[in-house]
């Protein structure tokens, strides 16, 4: 059996997209035993240790780091950060996800001493920013030396992982010559086209994802909520997340109508795919993404998507059949396409069966677990 590091940059009792997706791709890889190195981070967690590893079939360990406050990049030089650095030598293959300058360096050196596959994952939707998230003039200025520092660390990894096309199109111009590739995520769909199913008596409209202002546009969503609770009085909406800056917002928004908006919070995987099944119509709201998990999953399920044209959503709704590209950050236009569903949804419900049946297939057939798996597999298990 192949011995398998995931060296992730997040803290896995966080749960969220990325975390939920790690323990999905571990758990589907009987050729490996395979570790998680966790990032060991503060504030709320959905889950704890207990029950993170139970639902993995892995063994996790978690190490400390220091972060950069400004570039957010991290800084591996504690006991326990160079502890795991060093126990990873002793693996087949390494599954990097901590996108810092310090970390790729020291990760490349050792795989060519020690002979193990490095391969560095670019799920970081900010990872390639050619500017700062927040600009100004300390942070663009250090953010020109970052960028630069951040190229040069790139250019040395042996083999990298984009989850976004473009991504890859960017490092090739950078000059990478390593081993590139272009895998996207996979969705786990329990229920494929032929059991999406479509709620006759009410419109729903849903939004699932991590509560953040910045980089999941809550505050975006807010508005276009507020937009269509005065244009439509039939349509409910249907909010699943938390944590973050947006929870606030969320809840004035819930004060306005409770009683046509719902704030779920966190839910169990089981109500999450009935949300999706019984909803109507996905708001996927981010400013950015790599990906964009909930945006194919919810697809997955049949469900058409409103999203703005942004990295990420671009890429995954290629199929016009599967929503509407809306030029960022218009949310007049993003409301008034949230109309123009509900009166296809009222006007046609088993014409909307069927839009929502082959979103489905379209979906599972580019992201779904037999597409995508053999991919990754082939990834980690080639010279």
């Amino acid at each position: 059996m192949h011995k398998l590091a995931i060296l992730y940059g997040s803290d896995m009792r966080y749960y969220g997209g990325g975390e939920k997706y790690i323990i999905e791709f571990v758990n589907r890889l009987p050729e490996f035993d395979t570790t998680i190195f966790s990032f060991s981070g503060s504030g709320t967690f959905r889950m704890s240790l207990k029950q993170v590893s139970g639902m993995a079939n892995a063994k996790i360990e978690y190490y400390t780091a220091f972060q950069i406050p400004v570039l957010k990049d991290k800084i591996i030089l504690t006991a326990s950060g160079l502890s795991t650095i060093w126990k990873v030598k002793d693996f087949d293959a390494v599954y990097c996800t901590e996108n810092s300058i310090l970390t790729e360096l020291i990760m490349a050196a050792l795989s060519r001493v020690y002979g193990f596959k490095y391969i560095q994952g670019l799920h970081d939707s900010n990872t390639l920013r050619d500017s700062p998230m927040q600009p100004g003039p300390i942070r663009d200025f250090l953010f020109g030396i970052y960028g630069k520092l951040r190229n040069l660390a790139l250019l040395s990894i042996p083999n990298i992982r984009v989850v976004n096309y473009s991504d890859g199109d960017k490092l090739l111009k950078m000059g990478y010559k390593g081993r590139l590739y272009k895998i996207t995520d996979f969705i786990n769909v329990k229920a494929g086209a032929e059991k999406v199913r479509i709620n006759r008596k009410k419109f729903t409209a849903l939004f699932v994802g991590r509560l953040s202002i910045n980089h999941k546009g809550i505050d975006l969503l807010s508005q276009i909520i507020e937009k269509l609770l005065d244009s439509n009085k039939n349509i409910m909406f249907r909010i699943i997340g938390s944590g973050d800056d947006g929870e606030e917002t969320v809840r004035a928004l819930v004060k306005k109508d409770p009683k046509r908006i719902k704030w779920l919070g966190f839910v169990s995987e089981k109500d999450l795919i009935d949300e999706y099944l019984d909803a109507s119509l996905l708001l996927f709201t981010s400013r950015f993404e790599s990906f964009g998990l909930s945006l194919a999953e919810g697809a997955g399920y049949g469900l058409p998507a409103i999203a703005f044209n942004v990295r990420g959503p671009n890429a995954i709704m290629a199929d016009p059949k599967q929503g509407k590209l809306i030029n960022p950050f218009d949310t007049d236009e993003f409301a008034a396409q949230a109309l123009n569903y509900y009166k296809l949804w009222s006007n046609d419900k088993k014409a909307y069966l069927r839009l929502k049946s082959d979103i489905s297939r379209i979906v599972l057939r580019r992201f779904g677990e037999s597409t995508i798996l053999p991919k990754l597999t082939h990834m980690l298990l080639s010279k």
